[in-house]
């Protein structure tokens, strides 16, 4: 999982930063503010690797668990795994691709009288649409395939639908957030957003693990200089920024 982890949040924290940067910015790619950028990206990558690796230790210094007898046989395979984490990470940050490649639509919003602030929320809403009937179909195929449906009779079902729902609305206002920050990042929101998001993101994540994991001292250590890289990738790609916009 912590393999997963990394290879997915890395490719997806590179290519959603490295293509609009591209695309739109070529120009950047070279200069000191992009050659700072990327450093950052970089940083972002290392960072979650050894969030990873610090979640692998622990694992190994937790006490084992005894394998089911039935899953006792069972290997997955290393290579399909892998390649399905390799195109989870390429195919992870479409959402910001389509919001930098989609300034039109933003655009007539704001010329039908929306507020340039939420210019983004035209966008989100077609991201988001296209993502919930996806999402909700492979649901729908497993529920069946699973005969889970019978799930939804249990008691604590109101706990786990609430929950649920409380991350569904959480995920949905990181990224309304994310979208009224290009009021003042401009057409550099998805450049260097991106990779500060994705920090961030693994930075929450990895301090609600501390506290409420089980940590001995070393992974612990480990763990606390992922974070610390990760807080620094934010200042690096800040500065990349500063330096792109003050040339």
């Amino acid at each position: 999982m912590s393999l997963t982890f990394a290879v997915v949040n890395g490719l997806g924290t590179a290519v959603g930063t490295w293509i609009p940067l591209a695309v739109l910015h070529p120009e950047d790619l070279l200069t000191p503010g992009g050659i700072i950028l990327s450093a950052g990206v970089c940083a972002v990558i290392g960072g979650v690797a050894v969030c990873s690796w610090a979640g692998n230790l622990r694992n190994r210094e937790a006490s084992e668990v005894p394998v089911p007898a039935h899953q006792a046989g069972r290997k997955a395979s290393f290579r399909t795994g892998l390649m399905i984490a390799i195109a989870s990470g390429v195919l992870g940050p479409c959402l910001n691709l389509g919001i930098a490649f989609s300034g039109k639509i933003s655009s007539a919003s704001v010329a039908q009288g929306g507020s340039p602030l939420a210019a983004n929320n035209a966008v989100l809403a077609i991201l988001f649409s296209g993502g919930f009937i996806s999402n909700i179909a492979y649901c729908l195929l497993r529920f069946r395939r699973n005969r889970s449906f019978v799930l939804f009779k249990i008691p604590e079902r109101r706990k786990y639908l609430f929950l649920a729902t409380l991350m569904g609305l959480l995920w949905i206002a990181t990224y309304a957030v994310y979208g009224l920050s290009a009021a003042f990042l401009k057409s550099y929101l998805t450049v260097v957003g991106w990779p500060i998001l994705m920090a961030a993101i693994t930075i929450t994540s990895s301090v609600w693990d501390i506290a409420f994991g089980e940590w001995a001292k070393k992974s612990l250590r480990v763990m606390g200089l992922g974070v610390t890289l990760l807080i620094a990738s934010v200042a690096v790609a800040s500065y990349g920024l500063y330096r792109l916009s003050h040339p």
